[in-house]
C-alpha cells in the first residue's frame, strides 16, 4: 500500500500482516491466492516500511533515480540469480515514479512543467526500526526498469517451476516475470480520433524475466566505484585489480524469445563491419517487414569516452522516412531519434504522432579480457512489431517506443557512426517474421494490412479507424504474453 502526505511532502509504503488462520506472516504474493482464510479481510496494520521525501533522488551519482510524488503500481519479490528465492533471495521492488518540477499538493494539478511518469527497480536491506522494532525497508541501489518516455505501470507474478511453461523449458526454479504497459496515447495527452469500443489504449511489452545480475572482471575505477546508483560492488579481487558488481538482471522471457527465433522465422545473418569515419551503410540484407527481432554487438575504443563517436543503427529506413538508435560513450547515452520516423507526423501538427527523442543511460564498464583492458561491448537486441519497438542491452537495460512509419517501404536498416574514432559492429542476426500472436482467433471480415506473418488484425476487431501503420499494435507484445502463459 502507498499513500502521498501533503504535509511533509513524502510518499509512503506500508505493510499488512495477515492474522487470519493459516494466513501469511508478511507480505508474500504467492501466499495470497484468494482462498477464505487469505481474502485480505483479517489484516492489521504494522507501520512504514519505505518513506522517501517528494520528489527525492536515490543519490547524487550519475544514476540516481527520482522518487516523486507519487509511487504506485509496486511489486515485491525476493530472487537470487536463478529466480524466486524466498529463504535467502535479495528482495526487489519494481514501482511507478510520478514527479514533476513543481507541485502543490494536489494529485493531478501541476501548475508547471509535464507529469513524468518513470518505471523503476530498487533493491536493498531489511533492517529492524530502531523504535518501533518493525522491519524497514533502505535501498541500497535502484534503477529504471524501462527508460521509455511511454513505458510504465509494469507487472508481475511469480511463473512456478511447476508450470507447464517452465517444465517444457526445463526451468526447475520459479521465476519472477514482469511485463510493461506502453500506453498508446502518452497518459492520455495524445491520441487518435475517438474509439468508443476501445477502453483503454496502448499494449504489453514482452514479458521479462528478473533476476539478480552480476557484471564479472570489471576494472577497479571511478567508473565502477560510483554508487550507490544501479549496481552495488558485491565483492573484490585485489590480485586482478577488478570487482565483481551486481545488480538487477533483466532479458526478454526464454519461451517468447524461442518462439521469435522459431521454426516461423527467417533468419537474415549480416557480415561485421567496422566503421572508421562518419557514414551510413545499408544491411546488405535488409526485413521486408516490420516484424523482426535484431542482435547486433557494439565496440568502442576507450578513446571514445573523451570524443565525440556516436554510432548504432537505423531502422525502419526508407527515401522519406527513418528512426536512428545510437549510443554514444562520452555521455553514456543511448537514444532513439524519432524525428524522421513518421512522415504523417507533420500532419497532425504534433499532436497525434510522438517524435520526441528518447534516452537512457546504460554505462559500459571497463573490462579485462584476457588480461587486456578494454571497453564492455554494447549488446544490443531490437524487437520491431510494425509500432512498436523495445530495445533491450546487456541484460540490464531497456527502453520501449512507438515509432509510427507512413511508408510500406520503411523496412531498411543501416549501420551508423558520427565523429571521431571507430567502432566495430558483430554477431548481426536478423530473425524475421516472429509468430502468430492469436494462433486460435478467427479474422472474418478482417483486411491484413502488409504484414508477412499473418499476426495482423486483432486491433481492428472495435471496428474503429486506425491511423497510420497501427493496425498491428497489440499483436507480438500481446501475443508474446499469451502465448507464453498458455504454456502454463
Amino acid at each position: 500500500m502507498h499513500y502521498f502526505e501533503p504535509a511533509s511532502g513524502s510518499f509512503h509504503v506500508n505493510y499488512l500482516l495477515n492474522q487470519a488462520p493459516n494466513g501469511a506472516s508478511g507480505t508474500k504474493t504467492d501466499d495470497l491466492n484468494g482462498t477464505s482464510e487469505d481474502d485480505f479481510q483479517s489484516w492489521e496494520y504494522l507501520g512504514t516500511w519505505w518513506k522517501e521525501s517528494q520528489n527525492a533522488t536515490s543519490s547524487n551519482t550519475t544514476f540516481g533515480i527520482v522518487y516523486g510524488f507519487n509511487k504506485e503500481v509496486a511489486n515485491i519479490q525476493n530472487i537470487d540469480k536463478n529466480g524466486v528465492n524466498n529463504v535467502d533471495g535479495e528482495m526487489f521492488h519494481t514501482f511507478g515514479s510520478e514527479w514533476t518540477d513543481q507541485w502543490d499538493y494536489i494529485v493531478g494539478d501541476a501548475p508547471a512543467g509535464e507529469y513524468h511518469h518513470d518505471m523503476h527497480w530498487a533493491s536493498g536491506e531489511v533492517t529492524l526500526d530502531n523504535v518501533t522494532q518493525l522491519p524497514v525497508f533502505i535501498p541500497t541501489m535502484s534503477g529504471f526498469l524501462d527508460w521509455g518516455i511511454s513505458a510504465y505501470a509494469a507487472a508481475g507474478q511469480t511463473l512456478p517451476a511447476s508450470s507447464s511453461a517452465s517444465t517444457k523449458s526445463g526451468v526447475q526454479q520459479d521465476r519472477w516475470i514482469s511485463y510493461v504497459w506502453l500506453t498508446g496515447n502518452l497518459y492520455g495527452k495524445k491520441g487518435y480520433e475517438d474509439a468508443p469500443a476501445a477502453t483503454w489504449t496502448g499494449a504489453l511489452c514482452l514479458p521479462r524475466e528478473l533476476t539478480v545480475g552480476y557484471i564479472n572482471n570489471v576494472v577497479d575505477n571511478e567508473l565502477s566505484r560510483e554508487v550507490p546508483g544501479a549496481w552495488v560492488v558485491e565483492s573484490t579481487d585485489d590480485f586482478t585489480g577488478t570487482l565483481s558488481l551486481k545488480t538487477l538482471r533483466q532479458v526478454i522471457a526464454r519461451e517468447p524469445l524461442a518462439a521469435m527465433r522459431g521454426e516461423n522465422s527467417s533468419l537474415i545473418t549480416e557480415p561485421a563491419q567496422q566503421i572508421t569515419s562518419p557514414s551510413r551503410t545499408p544491411f546488405s540484407h535488409s526485413p521486408t517487414s516490420r516484424h523482426f527481432i535484431l542482435t547486433a554487438n557494439l565496440t568502442f575504443p576507450s578513446s571514445a569516452r573523451t570524443s565525440d563517436l556516436r554510432a548504432g543503427l537505423r531502422i525502419l529506413e526508407s527515401e522519406h522516412e527513418s528512426t536512428t538508435i545510437w549510443y554514444k560513450l562520452s555521455n553514456e547515452t543511448l537514444l532513439v531519434d524519432r524525428s524522421k520516423s513518421s512522415a504523417a507526423a507533420a500532419t497532425t501538427g504534433g499532436t497525434k504522432v510522438d517524435i520526441r527523442p528518447e534516452k537512457g543511460l546504460i554505462r559500459l564498464f571497463d573490462v579485462l579480457e584476457d588480461g587486456n583492458e578494454a571497453v564492455e561491448a554494447l549488446r544490443l537486441t531490437v524487437v520491431v512489431d510494425n509500432s512498436i519497438v523495445e530495445i533491450h542491452a546487456n541484460d540490464r537495460f531497456a527502453l520501449s517506443t512507438w515509432i509510427k512509419p507512413w511508408y510500406s517501404a520503411s523496412t531498411n536498416i543501416s549501420f551508423f557512426a558520427e565523429g571521431t574514432g571507430s567502432v566495430e559492429f558483430s554477431e548481426i542476426f536478423i530473425n524475421e517474421g516472429l509468430y502468430d500472436a492469436f494462433p486460435r482467433r478467427t479474422y472474418e471480415g478482417v483486411v491484413n494490412s502488409n504484414s508477412t506473418a499473418d499476426h495482423s488484425s486483432a486491433a481492428n476487431s472495435t471496428r474503429t479507424s486506425l491511423s497510420y501503420s497501427d493496425v498491428p499494435i497489440l499483436l507480438i507484445t500481446w501475443g508474446a504474453i499469451s502465448v507464453f502463459f498458455s504454456l502454463m
